[in-house]
């Protein structure tokens, strides 16, 4: 099994059915009856599917403000670089010579393309291997940005496998053109992870993050299972566990 694999079966929704499981086995080897564990199980898989669940627990880790006007001003001490980290492929695709990238890595692709546009900086996209065929997410990138975008992509770093490696990788490249201190582009929600990766290799970065999420107030839809909020849900717990992992793991091993 491979990271995808585990990260299907550990979170939402796999990771419900595993967490249902124990509370039966625990409860039958504690003589105790199947209702309570029963109803617990529904409980929780039924509030991580609502979207005040989800979009709230998501929006715990948006620390990282939007980027002020003064962030973009001319600075011989400022950025020299925008880097771009990328999320996934689509599994489809609108015909031969149309782009894969999910909406994530398109999302972060027009945010970091408007920043470069706006700054004049030179752009590193980062993305390995991704699916059964291993193509780099990070040539889809930049295609992407050589087609749709006047900035220059001047780094395609299509080795990292995670968010760990983006920082690793990207720190390398940048390393060799005598640049320490970049735009760092990103989904609000993904940053906290993702600064720690890129700080842990060296790089001094100002956070440029996108795609904000507002959680919902209480209402009627709000509470009502939807696929949107077993999303969101998903990828709370998913940068939960990631943000510890590298806290005490790789920060432990040096990475």
């Amino acid at each position: 099994m491979d990271a995808m694999d585990w990260k299907s079966l550990l979170l939402p929704p796999g990771g419900l059915f595993l967490f249902a499981g124990a509370l039966f086995l625990g409860a039958r080897v504690l003589g105790v009856g199947a209702r309570w564990p029963a109803a617990i199980s529904i409980a929780i898989a039924y509030l991580t599917c609502t979207p005040i669940v989800g979009d709230t627990a998501l929006s715990w880790h948006q620390t990282a403000p939007p980027l002020s006007a003064d962030s973009l001003r001319p600075d011989p001490n400022g950025p020299g670089a925008v880097v771009i980290l990328s999320a996934g492929l689509r599994s489809w695709t609108d015909g031969p010579a149309q782009p894969r990238l999910d909406s994530l890595s398109t999302t972060r692709l027009l945010y970091g393309a408007e920043l470069a546009e706006r700054t004049g900086l030179p752009v590193l996209v980062t993305g390995g291997p991704w699916g059964d065929d291993n193509r780099p997410i990070a040539r889809e990138m930049a295609a992407f940005l050589r087609h749709w975008s006047n900035a220059e992509v001047r780094w395609v770093e299509a080795q990292a496998r995670n968010t760990w490696e983006n920082g690793r990788y990207s720190a390398r490249l940048l390393e060799q053109a005598g640049i320490e201190r970049v735009f760092l582009v990103t989904h609000a929600w993904h940053m906290p992870r993702a600064a720690h990766a890129f700080r842990a290799h060296g790089l001094d970065i100002v956070p440029a993050p996108t795609g904000f999420i507002a959680p919902p107030g209480p209402s009627f839809h709000s509470l009502l299972p939807q696929p949107s909020g077993l999303q969101t849900s998903y990828w709370a717990l998913h940068e939960l566990l990631g943000r510890i992992y590298y806290r005490w793991a790789r920060d432990a091993d040096g990475g």
